[in-house]
This record gives C-alpha cells, sequence and structure tokens, in this order.
C-alpha cells in the first residue's frame, strides 16, 4: 500500500511557520531540477513567489512557482537547530 503525501500542503505548512528571525535565503529546487537561488519570499494557499538576488538569464527577477512543483527547499543560512525547532522539527543537529 503506498500513501500519497500532499506536497502542497507540506510546503504552504513550512512558509506559515518559518521563523521571523530566520534570514529567507536559499535555494528552491524544482521537479524539473532547476535551482532557484531566492533572498526573499511571500507565498499564498497555492503560489511562492520568490525573489532572486540577481537576474536571470532572461532578466527574470520573481518567480512564482505552485507547491506542487517543488522538489526541495535548500537553506543557504547558516541557522541554529533552535530555529528548526520553531517549525516543528524535534531533535538536534550536530553543529559544525
Amino acid at each position: 500500500m503506498t500513501v500519497a503525501i500532499d506536497t502542497e500542503n507540506v510546503w504552504l505548512r513550512l512558509l506559515k511557520a518559518w521563523p521571523a528571525k530566520m534570514p529567507q535565503q536559499g535555494i528552491v529546487v524544482t521537479e524539473l531540477n532547476e535551482q532557484i537561488p531566492f533572498s526573499g519570499f511571500m507565498f499564498d494557499d497555492e503560489v511562492m513567489i520568490l525573489q532572486r538576488p540577481t537576474p536571470d538569464a532572461m532578466g527574470g527577477r520573481q518567480v512564482l512557482i505552485p507547491y506542487g512543483s517543488i522538489s526541495c527547499i535548500k537553506i543557504t543560512a547558516v541557522v541554529p537547530t533552535k530555529m528548526f525547532n520553531e517549525f516543528g522539527f524535534t531533535g538536534s543537529l550536530p553543529k559544525t
């Protein structure tokens, strides 16, 4: 038996819980393996808007991406474990 995970709700839940003190910077990886760096974001119930730190090759600064197209979000800022606890994660990460 396979259980389908509603990834759209996973990303929306994560964005709603994003700690105010945590930098909004990272990389969104899409289902097509495109890596989109971001330096800020906004979101609604269906779409995430990414602010690129620099324009892409076509001059695009903002990217609107539906949650269903997101494979993962990489966080590039150095973030203390306690901020991940604010997301609802438990445990700890090794200190680097």
